[in-house]
C-alpha cells in the first residue's frame, strides 16, 4: 500500500478506536453488535421455557473467579452432578439487549465447537432477573501469558523443562481448535496468549470466543456474520492488516492464521509483534508487514512467522499446514541442535586456516564436526544446513590435505563423503598423479642407494682390479730394484690412460641406462681418480720431480678418494683408506719401495671390500647420507 494511504488509514482508524468506550492498547477491542432482533428474541424466550427451575436451585454460587470487560465469572457447584463449574454473567452496569446478545452469541459459538482444546459450554439460561448466564467447564489453571516466558514457573507448575518445545505444543493445540472452527466456517479473531487457558494438568483451551464470527451459511441468526461486522475488533498487539483496513482483503480463516503467527513471533522474539507507545505506532506496525525477528531465531520458525504474517492473505498457510510446520520443527529440532554444535566445530576449523596449527587439533575438530553433521542428517535427512556444513567441512579438509601434499588423505575424505565437486575431484586426481610420480622418483633414488644392487658385479671387478693393482706395482718395483726397467712419466701416463679406457668402456657398455646406481657411481669415481692421477703426473713433470716421487703421492690420492666413498656411498669400507695413508707415508720415506707399499694397500683394500660384501646392510638395505 502507498505510504500516504497507510497514513490516512492510521488516522481514520485511530479516531475510531479512541471513540470506543473502554478501549485500551493491550485489551480486546469489541465491535458494535449487528444482530437480527427477532431471531435473538425468539432464542431468549426459548431459554426462559427450557430453564424453568430457578438458577439458585440448580447451582450454588461461590467465590468470584475473574472479571472481564463485559462479564464476571463465578465459581459454582452444579447441584445435580456435585461438580465445580464456572458461571459467566454480565456485569451489573452492562445489563441490556446489546451485551445480552454478545454473551449469548459467545456461548452459542463456543457450544457449537466440541473439541478437547475448546472449553465446553454445559448450559446457558436466564436468571431470576431475566439476565443471561453461561455455565462453563471450570478450568483450574492460568492463562498462557503467565507461563510463556517463565521457565521456572512452568517447571514448578507442570514439570516441563523445555520452554520453547512446551510453547510450541500449546500453539499446536490452539491450531487444532482453530482447524475445527474453520471447518465450521467460524473464525476466532482474538487469538492471543491471554485467551488460552492452561489447566492444572497441562490441558490447553482456546477461550473467549466473544468476537468470533461465521463466514456464512445457515445459523438461525445466533452466530454473527462476518459480512455484518464493521469497525475494528481484536487485540492491536497481534492484529492482522485486514482487521484494520478491509482494503488488505476480507476477513477469513487466514486471519486466525495471522494471529497464530503473531503469537509464534512472541514465542520466538519474547515480545508481541506490534508493540508501541501509541495507537499510531501500533497501527503502523500492523500495516507495514511482519516485523523483523532476532538474528538467532530458528530458521524454520522464522520462515513460518514470515509466511503466516504475510500481508498478502493468499500466501498464508492453513491452520493445518501451520500445525504441520510446527510439528516438523519439533521433529527436526534435535537435528538442528546437532547442526549448530557441529557448525561451532566447523567455525573453529575455519579459524585455524591453513597455518601451522597442530594437526591433532584439526583432525579432532573435523572428527567432531563430521560426526555432528552426520548425526543431524540421520535425524533429518533433508537437513540442508547439515548437508552444506558437512560438505564444507569435507572440502576444507581436502583443501588442507592438498596443501600439505597428502593426496591419499584427500582422496579418503572425498571417498567417505557425498560431496560432488568436479573441480575438486580433478585437483585430487592431479595431486595423486604428481604424488605417484614423486614417489616413483624417490623409489628410484632409494634403489640407486641400495648397495645390494649390482653387488656381484662389484665383487668380480674388485677381485680383478685388486689383483692387478696389487701385482703390477710390485712387479714394477722389482724391475727397478733389479735394474731391468726404470719407470718414467710416460710409463705412468700410459698405465693410467689404460685404466681410464677400461673404466670408460665399462661405463658405456655394462652401465648404460643405470644412471645413479651404485656401480655407476663407483665407475664414475674410478674415471675421476684416473683423470686426477694423470693431472698429478703432469704436475710432477712440470715441477721437475722424479717420476718415482710423483708416484709416491698416488696412495694419498687413493686414500682421499676412498674416504669420500666411505662418507657418501659405503661406510663398510672405512678401513680401506687407512692402508693407503700408511702406504703414502711409507712411499714418501722410501720412494724406491713405493710399489710394495701401493700393492700392499691395494691388497688390503681388496680384502676390506670382500669382507664388506659379506657384512649385513642397514635395516632397510640402504646406507643413508649423513
Amino acid at each position: 500500500m502507498d505510504p500516504n494511504e497507510i497514513e490516512n488509514t492510521i488516522a481514520r482508524v485511530t479516531r475510531t478506536i479512541t471513540g470506543l468506550a473502554g478501549a485500551r492498547l493491550v485489551s480486546t477491542l469489541k465491535p458494535p453488535t449487528f444482530a437480527q432482533p427477532d431471531e435473538i428474541e425468539i432464542a431468549i424466550r426459548e431459554l426462559a421455557d427450557v430453564n424453568a427451575r430457578p438458577i439458585a436451585a440448580r447451582f450454588m454460587r461461590q467465590e468470584l473467579l475473574g472479571e472481564g470487560g463485559m462479564g464476571i465469572v463465578f465459581l459454582a457447584t452444579q447441584r445435580s452432578l456435585a461438580r465445580h463449574v464456572a458461571i459467566k454473567e454480565l456485569r451489573e452496569e452492562l445489563q441490556g439487549e446489546v451485551h445480552t446478545h454478545q454473551l449469548l452469541r459467545e456461548a452459542w459459538v463456543t457450544g457449537s465447537l466440541e473439541h478437547p482444546n475448546i472449553a465446553p459450554v454445559y448450559e446457558i439460561g436466564l436468571d431470576d432477573r431475566g439476565s443471561p448466564f453461561v455455565v462453563l467447564k471450570r478450568i483450574e489453571g492460568v492463562h498462557w501469558g503467565h507461563l510463556m516466558r517463565d521457565e521456572a514457573a512452568l517447571r514448578e507448575r507442570l514439570g516441563a523443562t523445555d520452554l520453547l518445545e512446551w510453547n510450541l505444543s500449546v500453539l499446536i493445540d490452539v491450531s487444532k481448535a482453530l482447524e475445527l472452527a474453520h471447518s465450521r466456517a467460524i473464525i476466532h479473531r482474538d487469538v492471543k496468549p491471554e485467551n488460552v487457558m492452561i489447566g492444572s494438568a497441562g490441558e490447553v483451551y482456546l477461550v473467549d470466543w466473544g468476537i468470533a464470527v461465521t463466514l456464512g451459511g445457515s445459523n438461525d441468526g445466533r452466530f454473527p456474520l462476518v459480512a455484518d461486522e464493521q469497525g475494528i475488533a481484536g487485540s492491536l498487539l497481534y492484529m492482522a492488516p485486514e482487521m484494520v483496513d478491509r482494503s488488505y482483503g476480507p476477513l477469513g480463516t487466514w486471519t486466525d492464521v495471522y494471529l497464530m503467527g503473531s503469537v509464534l513471533y512472541e514465542i520466538v522474539a519474547g515480545r508481541p509483534p506490534h508493540g508501541g507507545n501509541s495507537i499510531v505506532e501500533m497501527l503502523s506496525s500492523i500495516l507495514s508487514g511482519p516485523p523483523a525477528l532476532p538474528a538467532d531465531a530458528p530458521e524454520e520458525l522464522a520462515h513460518l512467522v514470515t509466511a503466516a504474517m504475510a500481508t498478502d492473505t493468499k500466501v498464508r498457510p492453513t491452520a493445518a499446514a501451520f500445525r504441520d510446520a510446527l510439528r516438523a520443527f519439533l521433529r527436526h529440532r534435535p537435528s538442528m541442535a546437532l547442526t549448530r554444535e557441529a557448525q561451532t566445530r566447523l567455525d573453529e576449523i575455519e579459524s585455524l586456516g591453513s597455518g601451522s596449527a597442530p594437526e591433532l587439533d584439526r583432525y579432532r575438530l573435523f572428527g567432531a564436526c563430521r560426526f555432528g553433521f552426520r548425526a543431524a542428517l540421520r535425524e533429518w535427512p533433508e537437513n540442508e544446513r547439515a548437508r552444506a556444513g558437512l560438505d564444507k567441512a569435507t572440502r576444507l579438509m581436502i583443501e588442507h590435505e592438498l596443501e600439505a601434499n597428502q593426496p591419499r588423505a584427500a582422496r579418503a575424505h572425498l571417498a567417505e563423503s557425498d560431496l560432488v565437486d568436479a573441480e575438486l575431484e580433478r585437483r585430487v586426481e592431479r595431486a595423486e598423479r604428481q604424488h605417484e610420480e614423486a614417489e616413483a622418483l624417490k623409489a628410484r633414488a632409494v634403489a640407486a642407494q641400495d648397495l645390494r644392487q649390482g653387488q656381484r658385479a662389484r665383487v668380480l671387478l674388485a677381485l680383478a682390479f685388486g689383483a692387478l693393482w696389487t701385482i703390477v706395482p710390485v712387479l714394477t718395483t722389482l724391475a727397478e730394484l733389479t735394474s731391468l726397467h726404470h719407470v718414467t712419466y710416460a710409463d705412468t701416463a700410459f698405465g693410467t690412460a689404460a685404466w681410464l679406457v677400461i673404466a670408460l668402456l665399462l661405463y658405456f657398455t655394462r652401465l648404460r641406462g643405470e644412471e645413479g646406481t651404485v656401480n655407476r657411481r663407483f665407475i664414475n669415481t674410478l674415471v675421476a681418480t684416473m683423470i686426477a692421477q694423470l693431472l698429478l703426473q703432469l704436475g710432477g713433470s712440470l715441477l721437475g720431480l722424479p717420476a718415482s716421487h710423483a708416484q709416491a703421492i698416488h696412495p694419498l690420492l687413493y686414500g682421499i678418494v676412498l674416504s669420500l666413498i666411505v662418507i657418501t656411498m659405503d661406510a663398510r669400507l672405512k678401513l680401506a683408506p687407512v692402508g693407503f695413508f700408511i702406504a703414502f707415508l711409507g712411499a714418501s720415506r722410501w720412494p724406491h719401495l713405493r710399489g710394495f707399499f701401493t700393492g700392499g694397500a691395494n691388497a688390503f683394500m681388496t680384502i676390506v671390500f670382500l669382507f664388506a660384501a659379506r657384512t649385513p646392510l642397514a635395516r632397510d638395505g640402504v646406507t643413508h647420507e649423513r
